[in-house]
């Protein structure tokens, strides 16, 4: 988590931000995605993907935890992959829904 010190009336105050791309928020998905697997199951043991229209909270949680990503071309983002690389975000896949996603990565 990213945290800031400031000083108020004498006392530390600690801010702490959340929500994506922080590793705080990639932990808690991780904890719950866990709590649905059987026993002893790792984040080793699975193949992660996060699917969502914005690169720089979905594609950038991905890529904070380690995992895969899938950049939707609906709402927020309807853009060109090539000019998100040259600004550094890389979605390991771009596709033009999210049906085409689960297609995808689901087994039939």
């Amino acid at each position: 988590s990213d945290q800031n010190q400031t000083i108020n009336k004498g006392r530390t105050l600690h801010a702490t931000t959340v929500g994506k791309p922080t590793p705080l928020t990639g932990k808690t998905a991780l904890t719950k995605l866990l709590a649905q697997c059987p026993p002893n199951t790792t984040e080793r043991d699975l193949e992660i993907w996060t699917a969502g229209d914005n690169p720089y909270s979905d594609v950038a949680l991905a890529h904070t935890m380690g995992w895969n990503s899938a950049l939707v071309r609906t709402g927020i983002w309807n853009g060109d992959a090539l000019d998100l690389e040259k600004g550094g975000v890389r979605p390991t896949r771009v596709d033009d829904s999210f049906a085409f996603v689960v297609e995808a990565l689901l087994p039939e």
